[in-house]
């Protein structure tokens, strides 16, 4: 055998040793993840994530006993798979892929409106807002703060601020947020009961339209009646649910609680890992009495928001390593969810429940579907299950779904140019004035 064998051996012994080690290493994390840092409440997340590294280590075990030709033929097939991983990975990172795609909306908008689709950056408009009133801000919860070495978990903006939300309709949506940082009039504090609450995602937020065509603007002007509107973008049940357990006012006659089936049980498997808000599946009296908090949330979302626009380029390196978007792109298309996450949500429904039980408040929960449902075959599985347990805990369902959009013969109408995303301004229409004359 040449030195220069050898040497060309040495290094491929040493890539497969090196890729073991950094297997082994993903395992130890794995365990720890799984075992200690949630103690065990989201085992199951963590095995498919087990099954791919053990069995990549059991692979790489076989293959270190093999020739060198082999061995050397594994690398490159295992690095010309992995490079255009991570490549992807990056770009999805930096955010190169999101204006793909809207060509048709801007043809279409153009076509509608004969007007020019704003296709700015978030970014772009928000430095724009910024500059002429530095009080402006984007939508951000799951701000992380601490108080005295305590942590906090935000559920809502940036009180009395020009919020700038979002654009799916050809304009960037935006709204003035109320003194806890939600999209109301801040007069619907003062009413001594109110009427309907909302609780949701951003579908019940008002994402991506303007006053007054949000879901809770439009009940508003139906009802001449109070509605407070706590919905905010990302929210899963259990970030509801903590959110109906802080901002709950004294008297309230309807919860309307909204569950929409295309994130809510993902978000949820999300939610439920963080500490804070564990505490309130486990303990019925936890509260992080927010509504005190008010200015040290300001604060740390101000920061936040300054943080990421004074950092360009800005390369999440963890999410690179973790492959992180890349994941969540696959959870995203993914639409049968784990029967856990699912009971998981009727544990919470039935606090919630219980809850509106004991504050003299009707409770109702809103089923919104997701474009998805209307472009091809959907999983009813969820559905169908909801609508039983809906019937057995004595819980009003009101089915948008197949009251509303499948009523009409294009339910894909009823999205913004007919491609997806949010509800457009029709849509979120009749699904309010449908919401008005089931409660009423």
């Amino acid at each position: 055998m040449t030195i220069k064998t050898r040497k060309k051996r040495s290094i491929v012994d040493i890539s497969i040793k090196f890729i073991i080690l950094i297997n082994i290493s993903i395992i130890i994390y794995l365990i720890y993840k799984s075992e200690i840092y949630f103690k065990g409440l989201n085992r199951t997340n963590y095995i498919p994530y087990y099954f791919i590294s053990s069995t990549l280590f059991l692979v790489l075990l076989i293959i270190y006993k093999l020739s060198k030709k082999f061995k050397t033929y594994f690398l490159i097939i295992f690095f010309s798979v992995l490079t255009p991983i991570y490549i992807f990975e990056i770009i999805l990172n930096l955010g190169l892929l999101k204006n793909i795609g809207n060509e048709k909306r801007i043809k279409l908008y153009y076509k509608n409106e004969k007007k020019i689709y704003d296709e700015r950056s978030k970014k772009e408009v928000f430095i724009e807002a910024f500059k002429k009133d530095n009080s402006s801000s984007i939508p951000l919860s799951k701000i992380v703060f601490k108080i005295e070495n305590k942590k906090f978990f935000s559920l809502a903006g940036i009180a009395n601020s020009k919020t700038i939300f979002c654009n799916e309709n050809g304009y960037y949506s935006e709204y003035l947020s109320d003194k806890y940082g939600f999209n109301n009039p801040d007069r619907e504090w003062n009413e001594e009961e109110i009427n309907m609450l909302l609780l949701g995602d951003s579908f019940v937020h008002g994402a991506c339209v303007n006053y007054p065509h949000d879901i809770g603007s439009v009940l508003r002007k139906i009802s001449q009646q109070s509605v407070l509107n706590l919905g905010f973008r990302g929210n899963g049940p259990l970030m509801n649910y903590a959110t109906l357990k802080e901002y709950f006012p004294e008297k309230v006659k309807k919860i309307l609680w909204f569950y929409y089936e295309g994130n809510d049980l993902t978000d949820l498997n999300v939610n439920k890992k963080n500490k804070v808000l564990q505490n309130y599946l486990l303990n019925d009296d936890y509260k992080q009495n927010l509504k005190n908090y008010q200015a040290e949330i300001d604060d740390a979302t101000r920061n936040k928001i300054l943080t990421a626009l004074n950092t360009r380029n800005y390369i999440n390196y963890k999410y690179i390593l973790t492959l992180y978007n890349i994941r969540m792109l696959i959870k995203k298309n993914i639409s049968n969810v784990d029967n856990e996450n699912l009971n998981d949500f009727f544990e919470i429904l039935k606090k919630a429940k219980k809850f509106a039980d004991v504050s003299n408040s009707e409770f109702y929960l809103v089923y919104l579907p997701t474009y998805k449902r209307y472009i091809g075959d959907f999983n009813n599985e969820n559905y169908e299950k909801i609508i039983k347990f809906s019937k057995k805990n004595k819980i009003f369902l009101i089915d948008i779904h197949k009251d509303v959009f499948f009523e009409k013969e294009s339910p894909k109408n009823l999205f913004p140019f007919g491609m997806g995303g949010h509800y457009n301004i029709e849509g979120y229409n009749l699904t309010a004035s449908y919401i008005f004359n089931k409660i009423n």
